[in-house]
C-alpha cells in the first residue's frame, strides 16, 4: 500500500500550488505538484481558504481509485460527513474502473470493487465552506466546442450572461491549446457575444503519465477522468471570487449511460462529466450558496450539433472540437471526431469547412469507420453511449450521396478519393441493421434544473425537437438521482444518513 501525503495549497498572488508526496515512490507520477494561475481579473485573496483544499481534492480523488490499495493522508480535519462523501466518490469512480475487468479465474466484481483506499484526516479543521456574497453572476466552463459554446449561447439568450471560464494546460501528445485557431475562438467569442471570458492556466495535467498501465487497462486515460473535474474545480473557484451563484458544464445525453450491477450504479468512463457527478458536486458546494449543473444532458451530440448550426449560427464557425492536431493544422482531418462533427453538420445544413474541416480528408482516412468500430476504444457502458451516436452517423451516411455531400465542398467537387470513402462509408451504413428513428429530447433531465431556466430550456429543445416518451429513459434518470444522492447524503449529517457502506443499494 502506498500513502499518499497532501500539503495544505499555498496561495501566491493569483497562483495556487498545489503539493503531495508519495511514499515509496510510485511511477504513476511524473510530479507532485500543480499550479493554477489566475488573472488578475479574479480577485484570489477573496476565495475562502477551505476552497482550495476542495479542489485539491476534486482533481485528486480519481488518482486514490487508480492508486488503490492506498492510504491518503489529509493536512486537515474535514467537517462531519464530508470524509465519507469523498470516499464514496471515490467507490464510485472504483465501479466504474472495474466493470470491465471481470476475468475466468479471477476475483469477483464485488472482490475488486471492495473499499481499499484509506482517507485520514489530520491538522486543524478544514474550516466550513463559506456562503459567496452573490452578486446575481454564473459562470460556465468553456472550451470552445460544440457543448460549451451552445450552453453559453442559451444561457446568453436566457438573460443570464455567463461568464465563460476556459482553463488550458498542456498534455502530452496535444497542441489543443496552442494553435492559432484557439486563440481566435477565445478573441472572437468575447468580441461577438461580449461576454466576460476568464482563462486561467495551468500544468496539472503534465503530472501525471496519462496512459499509465493501471489505466490503460480500464480502456482510457487519466486526463479522462479528471478533465471535467478540473474545470468544474476552476470554475467554482473564479465563482468565488466572483460571487456568482451558479457553475454550468455542459454534460450531455450520451454521458448520461449507466448499468446496474450488483445493486451499484456504474457509469460512464467520463465519471467527473455524468449528472449523478455534477449533483454530488453541487451538495459539496452548497454550503457556499452556489450550485453545480449541466444545461445539455436532455440532447445528444447531434441535437447540441443542430441547436448551434441552426439556432446561433453567428457562432457556429467558433466550434473547436478535434484534440488531435498536429504542428501547422487547426483539425487533424485524420480522427473519429472529425468524421462525426462533419457528418452532424451536414446533417444541420451547414459545411464543416466553416470549422477547417476538409471533407476531401476526413471522407478518406476514416473511411473505414462502422457502427460497430468507430476505431475508439470503449468500456461496456461507453458501447451503449457509442450505439446512439453511431446510430445518428448511419442515417445521415444512408441519406447524403456524393451530389449532395459536394454541395458542402469549396468549389463544390469531391476528389476522386473522397468519393470512393464516402461510397466505403455508404455500404457500411446500408449493410448495418436499420438505426432507429432520430430520438428527441429527454425533457425528464430538466427536472433537475431549477426554474425559471428549466422552462427557458424546454421552450428552446421544444423548438428543435419532440420530447421523448420518459420511460425510453427513465432507467437513466433512475440511476443518476439514485448515485448522486447516495454520493451525497454523508454531507446532510442533520438527518443521520452518514454511512460506510460501498453499495447505494
Amino acid at each position: 500500500m502506498i500513502e499518499i501525503r497532501l500539503r495544505d495549497p499555498r496561495v501566491r498572488g493569483n497562483a495556487v500550488d498545489f503539493e503531495w508526496t508519495v511514499t515509496p515512490e510510485h511511477d504513476f507520477y511524473r510530479a507532485h505538484r500543480f499550479t493554477l494561475t489566475f488573472p488578475h481579473s479574479v480577485d484570489v485573496a477573496t476565495v475562502p481558504e477551505g476552497l482550495w483544499l476542495r479542489v485539491m481534492l476534486i482533481f485528486l480523488h480519481p488518482h486514490w481509485a487508480i492508486l488503490r490499495p492506498c492510504r491518503v493522508v489529509l493536512p486537515r480535519r474535514l467537517p462531519a460527513g464530508e470524509r465519507e462523501f469523498w470516499l464514496r466518490m471515490v467507490d464510485s469512480a472504483v465501479w466504474t474502473l472495474e466493470n470491465d475487468l471481470d476475468t475466468p479465474d479471477g476475483p469477483t466484481f464485488a472482490e475488486r470493487t471492495h473499499r481499499t483506499v484509506e482517507l485520514v484526516e489530520s491538522g486543524p479543521p478544514a474550516g466550513e465552506l463559506a456562503q459567496v456574497e452573490a452578486r446575481d453572476v454564473v459562470v460556465s466552463s468553456f472550451s470552445g466546442g460544440r457543448d460549451s459554446l451552445t450552453q453559453a449561447a442559451m444561457l446568453n439568450e436566457l438573460g443570464l450572461k455567463p461568464i465563460l471560464v476556459t482553463t488550458t494546460s498542456k498534455r502530452e501528445g496535444s497542441i489543443e491549446f496552442e494553435t492559432p485557431r484557439f486563440r481566435k475562438v477565445l478573441d472572437e467569442m468575447r468580441a461577438r457575444t461580449g461576454l466576460e471570458l476568464v482563462e486561467v492556466t495551468s500544468d496539472v495535467r503534465t503530472c501525471v503519465v496519462n496512459d499509465h498501465p493501471l489505466i490503460a487497462r480500464c480502456k482510457l486515460a487519466v486526463s479522462e477522468l479528471t478533465d471535467t473535474l478540473l474545470y468544474f474545480a476552476v470554475c467554482w473557484a473564479v465563482g468565488s471570487a466572483r460571487g456568482a451563484r451558479d457553475v454550468f458544464l455542459a454534460s450531455e445525453a450520451e454521458v448520461q449511460e449507466s448499468i446496474r450491477r450488483d445493486g451499484m450504479v456504474v457509469q460512464i468512463v467520463h465519471v467527473g462529466l455524468t449528472t449523478a457527478s455534477q449533483r454530488a458536486l453541487s451538495a459539496l458546494i452548497a454550503p457556499t450558496g452556489m450550485t453545480y449543473n449541466g444545461l445539455t444532458a436532455a440532447l445528444q451530440h447531434f441535437q447540441i450539433q443542430r441547436i448551434l448550426d441552426q439556432r446561433y449560427s453567428e457562432l457556429s464557425d467558433l466550434q473547436y472540437s478535434c484534440f488531435s492536431q498536429r504542428p501547422g493544422e487547426d483539425v487533424c482531418n485524420d480522427c473519429f471526431n472529425c468524421l462525426k462533427t462533419a457528418l452532424h453538420k451536414m446533417s444541420d445544413g451547414s459545411a464543416p469547412a466553416e470549422i477547417s474541416i476538409d471533407l476531401n480528408k476526413v471522407l478518406v482516412t476514416r473511411s473505414h469507420w462502422t457502427p460497430e468500430d468507430d476505431g475508439e476504444q470503449r468500456s461496456a457502458v461507453g458501447e451503449l453511449f457509442a450505439e446512439r451516436m453511431n446510430s445518428h452517423l448511419t442515417r445521415v451516411l444512408r441519406e447524403y450521396d456524393a451530389a449532395r455531400v459536394a454541395e458542402f465542398v469549396p468549389g463544390g467537387v469531391l476528389n476522386p478519393d473522397a468519393v470512393a470513402g464516402l461510397e466505403r462509408l455508404r455500404a457500411t451504413a446500408f449493410a448495418a441493421p436499420d438505426p432507429p428513428e432520430e430520438p428527441g429530447y429527454r425533457a425528464g433531465y430538466l427536472e433537475l434544473i431549477d426554474e425559471p431556466l428549466r422552462s427557458g430550456l424546454d421552450a428552446i429543445f421544444s423548438e428543435h425537437f419532440e420530447a421523448d416518451p420518459l420511460e425510453q429513459y427513465e432507467h437513466l434518470l433512475d440511476n443518476t438521482r439514485l448515485l448522486s444522492d447516495w454520493i451525497a447524503a454523508p454531507l446532510d449529517t442533520a438527518q443521520g444518513r452518514v454511512g460506510s457502506s460501498p453499495s447505494p443499494a
